[in-house]
């Protein structure tokens, strides 16, 4: 990039620009160094399509019905996200409303949506009519109204600041089965990471 004698970057002069990574953040910083016409910018990507950790697929159910189902980018919402939502209006990309949930679906014995449920409805929590006999999953839905009543209140004490999430859940004693059937898959959902990074 050129620099001048005090050394301090000025936009105003022609720069070769590269952006490592087509994910959100790449394309936002691809799209904005662009509108500066002294910037040659190009953008480099590992993966064979753009968007990182937005992606979304089309599926389709049994009937043969289709919808588009965006993975990785889980929240939007004007609070949290004011510049992305400043560059889809600055584009012309209106969002609509749309309802949010939480769905787990894990295998059993090798087998593929062993255990299902969701968390937007009554219906949800029980699609697996299995689950309306299962005492593990009475205990888990018990024990999911403790963890957040406890998690809240830990926010205030110093103790906890430096102990891992494994280390306060087996302080407190919370059943394995709420940690991998609520837990792990919500914090994984949330904050993109493996089971085990969340508990340490």
């Amino acid at each position: 990039m050129p620099t001048r004698a005090s050394n301090r970057f000025d936009p105003e002069v022609g720069a070769r620009v590269a952006i490592v990574g087509a994910g959100i953040s790449g394309l936002s910083a691809a799209y904005y160094a662009s509108k500066l016409t002294q910037w040659d910018v190009t953008v480099y990507e590992a993966n064979s399509r753009l968007g990182g950790h937005a992606h979304s697929h089309v599926v389709h159910d049994a009937l043969g019905r289709s919808s588009i189902v965006d993975t990785g980018f889980i929240v939007f919402n004007d609070r949290n996200y004011p510049n992305f939502r400043a560059i889809l209006n600055e584009l012309h990309v209106a969002p609509h409303p749309t309802e949010m949930s939480f769905s787990v679906s894990l295998p059993v014995a090798g087998r593929r949506g062993g255990f299902e449920y969701n968390g937007g409805s009554l219906g949800g929590l029980f699609v697996q009519r299995s689950n309306l006999v299962s005492l593990n999953y009475w205990k888990l839905l018990k024990e999911i109204p403790r963890f957040n009543r406890l998690a809240k209140a830990s926010r205030t004490e110093d103790q906890t600041l430096e102990q891992t999430v494994g280390d306060w859940l087996d302080e407190h004693g919370f059943d394995p089965w709420m940690v991998t059937r609520y837990l792990l898959p919500l914090a994984g959902a949330v904050w993109s990471m493996s089971p085990e990074r969340v508990r340490d």
